[in-house]
């Protein structure tokens, strides 16, 4: 019979909180305490070509503070520069005297992470090592909503509905019901001694071999990105929470606005789980809500959190949308592929004050809201014509919630190779949702300073002069690029 471990490892990655971290929980119960936290640095995967060092900025500083966290409350969080695989062999052959070890963590669907996880796990199961994983930033995951015959849903429609019967069953309730403890977590005047165990007296004599790399990669990583980011950690993403809480009535409309704060920007912190989905559902009491009622802004949010879980879902089941058009009927449209016309897209000089404005705030802050990101990706890819993909890498490369999930598919979306296209409508005027989205030109004005002294009327015409602001004209005639886009469809259905 196997001995029952005496001490834990929790392996942190995009779970970077303690409340209500399931995986974390399992490992603290199981071993009365004796658990310590490990996170491991992957070179594969900060050598990505959508890396981002203000994304990384942002996430090095949400690592601090689960460090500061962790010491509150009696724990150690220990960051290595090493491969998983490798750093847990190190680890258990300088724990020796400890013993083997329980080793917890929490599921990711990437296919990267998918694979990585498999290949760790099997790896402690050949040392002889349990190894738990549990549920965390997802309500219900992906290979629990299936079509009676056991195949995936294709559509978002079909998977709301089924979703959203899951989220008024017994357990769905339950697991909504079970976010209190994140809330109590925080509301306590007083930290816990949480952690019974350091990693001085798991690695003993050894410990010196295992120097804490988070400040050099806080280092390295300053030398590219010095500039700003928000405040990071459980505690800002739940000052946020309050912060959006009375806003939400206007969530409707003022979603859209993108000069007002409509948005709710828990994205950033859904990202590394400092918040989850499900403690967004509780803290706003949304688990009863139907999203049938298309006047309700509550009923809205919950479709977009909805959507998030979607993109999730789609991704788990068709990996291959990492690299190609979820439809294979779009796998080679005839992109138009001048850079030089990509370029000025990117540096927000398409002589379009909607979407430069858009890309010159998305380049100054790592953020716009969503009503932005689809009117740029509408321009890129509907009235320039440019592949997709290109616009996904640069907004991974920029974006601060840049998630590879979302960020696909609302890319695929947008340029309707995913799987809600709809390619002969979604071919929006940017010069109508710039009239209807930002009707004083506020958010124009603000990220254009050059078109300050613009009539607003000037600001939404295609076919206004400019030129005496020193601002170009339009890269495109919509009307015929329309056309022309498509046509490149069209093509590719024959």
């Amino acid at each position: 019979m196997k001995e029952k471990p005496s001490w834990g490892i929790h392996w942190f990655r995009r779970d970077l909180r303690l409340p209500n971290n399931r995986g974390l929980l399992a490992n603290l119960k199981r071993t009365h305490g004796r658990t310590v936290g490990l996170f491991c640095f992957d070179s594969k995967f900060l050598s990505r070509p959508d890396f981002s060092h203000r994304r990384f900025a942002f996430f090095i500083d949400t690592l601090k503070d689960l460090r500061s966290e962790m010491k509150r409350h009696g724990g150690e969080l220990l960051v290595l520069d090493m491969q998983p695989k490798l750093a847990f062999a190190h680890l258990i052959k300088s724990s020796e005297k400890q013993g083997l070890p329980l080793v917890t963590f929490c599921r990711d669907y990437e296919p990267f992470a998918r694979d990585r996880d498999q290949a760790v796990t099997e790896e402690l199961k050949k040392l002889g090592v349990d190894v738990r994983s549990e549920r965390d930033h997802l309500l219900f995951e992906p290979h629990t909503i299936l079509k009676d015959d056991g195949s995936a849903y294709q559509k978002y429609s079909a998977f709301s509905r089924a979703w959203m019967k899951k989220l008024e069953s017994i357990e769905g309730q339950k697991r909504i019901a079970r976010q209190k403890q994140s809330a109590d977590y925080l509301n306590r005047a007083k930290a816990r001694s949480t952690f019974k165990l350091s990693w001085k007296e798991v690695l003993d004599g050894e410990s010196k071999k295992y120097e804490d790399q988070l400040d050099h990669f806080d280092r390295e990583n300053r030398k590219h990105f010095d500039g700003e980011t928000p405040a990071a950690g459980i505690r800002a993403a739940y000052q946020q929470l309050e912060e959006f809480r009375p806003r939400l009535k206007d969530y409707l409309e003022d979603r859209s606005i993108p000069a007002t704060s409509g948005s709710s920007e828990f994205s950033k912190f859904l990202k590394n789980g400092s918040l989850t989905l499900p403690q967004v559902v509780y803290e706003y009491k949304l688990a009863h809500e139907k999203t049938d009622n298309y006047e309700s802004s509550r009923a809205k949010f919950l479709k977009e959190l909805i959507w998030r879980e979607y993109y999730y879902y789609i991704l788990f089941h068709s990996p291959r949308v990492e690299h190609e058009a979820f439809d294979k009927k779009f796998a080679k449209l005839d992109w138009n592929t001048s850079r030089a016309d990509f370029e000025k897209w990117k540096e927000g000089r398409t002589g379009v004050p909607i979407v430069d404005a858009g890309m010159r705030e998305l380049n100054e802050t790592g953020w716009i809201n969503n009503r932005v990101r689809i009117i740029v990706a509408t321009y890129l890819t509907k009235d320039l014509r440019i592949n997709w993909q290109w616009g996904e890498e640069y907004f991974m490369n920029q974006l601060i919630d840049g998630d590879l999930a979302a960020n696909n598919g609302n890319w695929q979306w947008v340029a309707s190779t995913g799987s809600e296209n709809q390619p002969y409508f979604r071919v929006m005027n940017v010069w109508r949702q710039s009239e209807r989205f930002d009707p004083n030109g506020e958010y124009i004005r603000k990220w254009i300073p050059e078109l300050e002294g613009c009539e607003t009327k000037a600001l939404h015409d295609e076919e206004a002069d400019r030129s005496g602001f020193k601002y170009p004209p339009p890269l495109t005639n919509h009307k015929q690029a329309r056309e022309e886009a498509i046509a490149i469809f069209k093509r590719a259905r024959r």
